[in-house]
């Protein structure tokens, strides 16, 4: 958190003299405890007459000093850029105005304020713009504000001036205002408005020039630059909480851990399409002719896979002409040779069995260690 600033510590001032009296009006006593010590009263009374105009939430009550005749004598003044305060009477020389200033030491000095009726309201509102809210402000708030202290930042960095110019539009970009149709310099606005609230500038204005338009920023060089690191991180994280998450990226080196395999695991699976494609695995083995030998009995097999399934059975569906050709041949016209064969059938001259899917407990049984698959 940035240090309090003198108006800070004279509001908390106020808020504590008034639990202390129940009037509006109130002095001011500048100690240690309240940090308004540290401060010329000169300086104490600048900041509370900017109150006093044009807020109107306060007034300034300036002792006055009565002649023995009880007339006005002269008035409470001050000077804050030699940090003084005096007594000042006029009066006249003849036709000559004369000026008396007669310096007042600090100690004898007293701060008094009359509180007006707007005080409370006026009150509340500084609090809400002094306070840390940046993690509260919504995104696109956030996005303005964010984008606002980078352009400005980027002045600074060419040149650390307390005074920049920067563009109306924004320049600096975020993706939490990439594609929104907004008007750049009402954006641009309530950015600086919020900045001015929080005291990261001093002021801003609008300026139409003929080259385009341009604001002017006042700031304190230090003060922005704190304020700035607080927004950068509170940005960040809500960018991150807000956008899709990358995903893991698997170092090309690292082994990826494997889930323990099981016996029940399927490993290969044969398909056939509705176009008499012989898949395994997703592999093309074959593509078998209508309603010939290969597509009758390998259709018959696979659909009564695991089951052992006889000659004669087969010969049935066949009609009259029967197998024109034995059954090992069958298979290996279906693209099943080798250990592919062995792995999925057991033939024999009167029976055949279709096994179908393969679990890796088939494999170990069976005594092959995997099946290479066609290219």
């Amino acid at each position: 958190m940035d240090k309090p600033e003198l108006l800070d510590l004279i509001v908390d001032a106020i808020e504590k003299a008034r639990k202390e009296s129940p009037h509006s009006f109130l002095e001011l006593v500048p100690s240690s405890e309240n940090g308004l010590a540290a401060f010329p009263k000169a300086r104490i009374l600048s900041e509370l007459s900017k109150l006093g105009s044009p807020e109107k939430v306060l007034e300034v009550v300036l002792p006055r000093r009565m002649n023995k005749h009880g007339v006005v004598d002269g008035n409470y003044d001050f000077d804050v850029k030699r940090g003084r305060v005096f007594w000042r009477r006029v009066h006249s020389d003849g036709f000559v105005p004369v000026v008396e200033e007669t310096p007042i030491p600090d100690e004898d000095l007293k701060i008094c304020v009359d509180l007006k009726a707007g005080f409370d309201d006026w009150l509340t509102a500084y609090r809400l713009k002094r306070q840390d809210d940046l993690a509260s402000l919504s995104p696109l708030n956030l996005a303005k504000i964010y984008c606002t202290v980078l352009d400005i930042d980027e002045k600074l960095q060419v040149n650390p001036s307390t005074k920049v110019h920067i563009d109306k539009a924004f320049r600096a970009y975020t993706p939490l205002l990439l594609g929104l149709n907004f008007n750049a310099s009402e954006y641009r606005q309530d950015a600086l408005t919020y900045l001015q609230n929080k005291s990261a500038i001093k002021s801003f204005e609008f300026m139409s020039l003929r080259y385009g338009d341009d604001i002017i920023v006042s700031l304190d060089i230090p003060r922005f630059q704190r304020f700035k690191a607080r927004v950068i991180q509170i940005y960040q994280a809500t960018e991150k909480a807000l956008l899709p998450p990358t995903p893991p990226v698997q170092p090309p080196n690292e082994e990826r851990a494997v889930e323990p395999a099981k016996d029940s695991d399927i490993l290969y699976e044969v398909k056939l399409t509705g176009s008499r494609e012989v898949l395994l695995n997703g592999v093309q083995l074959s593509r078998m002719d209508f309603a010939g030998e290969n597509e009758i009995v390998f259709g018959h097999l696979f659909k009564n896979p695991n089951r052992t399934v006889s000659v004669t059975e087969l010969e049935k569906l066949l009609g009259n002409t029967g197998l024109k050709k034995d059954l090992h041949k069958i298979i290996e016209n279906i693209g099943f040779r080798g250990d592919l064969k062995k792995a999925f059938f057991d033939i024999s001259k009167t029976v055949v069995r279709f096994r179908n899917p393969l679990t890796r407990k088939d494999l170990e049984e069976i005594g092959i260690a995997y099946l290479k698959l066609p290219r």
